[in-house]
């Protein structure tokens, strides 16, 4: 099992790394390139927070049922 220092040690090197790579390729390519680089991230971004905010949704609306569902039941018990 990998230790959390090490993981967090991977991560911040990954992160530095991309993050230099990710500057690099906008400040010293061509134009068209570093365009294509900001659109494409910007769609990437995109993604990712519309699925997070899909995921929350259908996180709370499960939430709901299953939290609907236990207070039937516990009324059916005779709890409340």
């Amino acid at each position: 099992m990998v230790s959390a220092r090490i993981l967090g040690s991977i991560l911040a090197l990954t992160g530095i790394t991309s993050g230099v790579a990710y500057a690099y390729l906008i400040l010293y390519t061509r134009e068209e390139i570093s365009i294509l680089v900001l659109k494409v991230t910007a769609a990437l971004i995109a993604l990712i927070v519309g699925s997070l905010i899909a995921g929350v949704g259908i996180a709370l609306i499960l939430g709901w049922r299953e939290y609907e569902e236990a207070k039937r039941r516990m009324r059916e018990k005779g709890y409340e």
